[in-house]
């Protein structure tokens, strides 16, 4: 049988405190909560908001790392999000260059950096779906897996 489970993106702003305090939060297993901000411009408050996912007894993974336009320079802040104890999801798409080429060599560079801790589709769209079956072609599909610890299964 197929087991489908509900979460749910939180947004990085002013009301994502009120959010983590309801006693019923979408998260990912039961242990992750998934979170991205704006694509332009990184939250304030950003780190502190990374640690309250932890007081709240769960762990933050970011969704689409590599789609955020404000990451200039990525060892060094990638780098950082990893030592507050950030998970990154990344898209598959955007191996394929569907997010534009900004976001294609962020990917290349988590990859290659073995970032990558899960791998996500965000597809909202055929097209997307359509995308994403190109990508599982690419060399780079079957790289992830050698360079990268995928816990996927382990949400399973």
């Amino acid at each position: 049988g197929l087991q489908i489970e509900a979460a749910a993106e939180y947004y990085l702003d002013d009301a994502f405190y009120d959010e983590l305090a309801k006693t019923h939060i979408l998260s990912v297993s039961n242990q992750y909560i998934l979170f991205e901000s704006s694509y332009m411009s990184r939250p304030i408050q950003m780190e502190e908001m990374i640690f309250a996912i932890g007081e709240a007894g769960y762990k933050p993974m970011l969704a689409h790392p590599e789609r955020y336009r404000y990451i200039k320079d990525p060892q060094k802040e990638y780098a950082r999000l990893k030592e507050l104890g950030v998970f990154f999801q990344v898209n598959l798409n955007s191996f394929g260059g569907h997010y534009g080429k900004g976001a294609k060599r962020l990917a290349h560079f988590l990859n290659e950096a073995g970032m990558i801790d899960f791998l996500g589709s965000d597809t909202h769209h055929n097209r997307q779906v359509e995308m994403l079956s190109d990508v599982f072609c690419l060399d780079v599909y079957h790289d992830i897996f050698k360079r990268n610890m995928i816990k996927n299964d382990m949400l399973l």
